[in-house]
């Protein structure tokens, strides 16, 4: 419970673990990598697509969760944002800063990363920035406040109704069984099994190294995919069997005749060994 608290940023530190480092047992946020990886209960591509809509129903929230799903910064760094932090032109985020407990600090790991927007969220976010306008001019603000994600006296949220907001778009999804951290371990799986390279990933999340995503993630990554080692047969294939073909082509058009393709093998051999022959003779 407190170890995933501490990933909640619920505390600031797992008392269970009694502030020791046992080596090649715990880490340093006292989870072993087995109960890191049962720790994750990421939403699939669909479930996740149900929970956006819902929450997108929420005008204070709605943009916070996706923000969420679609950078996987953690929720204290999204919640610490401020308006000079957004690079729309190259569609980039500065994240230097986690709201913890009230309280604004450094990030969890103490440093300074650029996350990439995509299209989806830099649209969003124009739209916020332009209702903040307006909500300057009806609140009497003055002026946009400089958190991107503010309440009605342009001041930092309160971290709980951030909880009780996702649970409500959960609810109205149809949805159970995950929290808030949950959409940065969405970002990252769903990135992962659609081949992204952990590399880019890990620079994403903000891990220090790739060693660490693939502690947390490993399950996620592609498996049992013969089209990485069908890869290596492409210059073999290609001349003979039209593997130059488009990526339109249907599956039916792409599946090999391996009777002709034996056929042709074999007499291929057989040239090569008579023309072997005539040279040696």
């Amino acid at each position: 419970m407190f170890a995933e608290a501490l990933e909640d940023e619920i505390v600031k530190a797992n008392p269970a673990t009694g502030g020791e480092k046992r080596r090649g047992s715990r880490a340093a946020d006292g989870l072993t990598p087995a109960e890191k990886r049962k720790a994750i209960r990421p939403m699939s591509e669909a479930d996740l697509s149900r929970f956006l809509d819902a929450a997108d129903r929420d005008p204070d929230y709605g943009i916070y969760f996706l923000m969420l799903a679609r950078t996987g910064m953690r929720p204290g760094e999204a919640a610490a944002l401020k308006w000079e932090d957004i690079n729309l032109n190259d569609r980039e985020i500065l994240v230097e800063r986690n709201l913890s407990g009230g309280e604004i600090g450094t990030t969890k790991t103490g440093t300074v990363r650029h996350v990439d927007v995509s299209r989806e969220l830099a649209l969003a976010l124009t739209r916020l920035y332009a209702s903040r306008e307006r909500q300057a001019l009806e609140r009497g603000w003055g002026e946009v406040p400089e958190w991107v994600f503010c309440n009605r006296d342009g001041g930092l949220r309160d971290e709980s109704k951030a909880r009780k907001r996702f649970m409500r778009a959960l609810r109205r999804a149809g949805l159970s069984g995950h929290r808030v951290y949950d959409l940065r371990h969405t970002f990252a799986t769903l990135l992962l099994a659609g081949g992204a390279p952990i590399t880019y990933v890990a620079a994403q999340l903000g891990h220090a190294k790739p060693t660490t995503t693939l502690q947390w993630y490993a399950h996620w990554l592609p498996r049992n995919d013969k089209s990485f080692v069908d890869s290596l047969d492409r210059n073999f294939l290609a001349p003979e069997f039209g593997t130059n073909r488009t990526e339109t082509d249907s599956e039916s058009e792409k599946t090999l005749d391996f009777a002709e393709a034996t056929r042709r093998i074999r007499t291929d051999d057989l040239l090569i060994t008579n023309q072997l022959l005539y040279r040696l003779s």
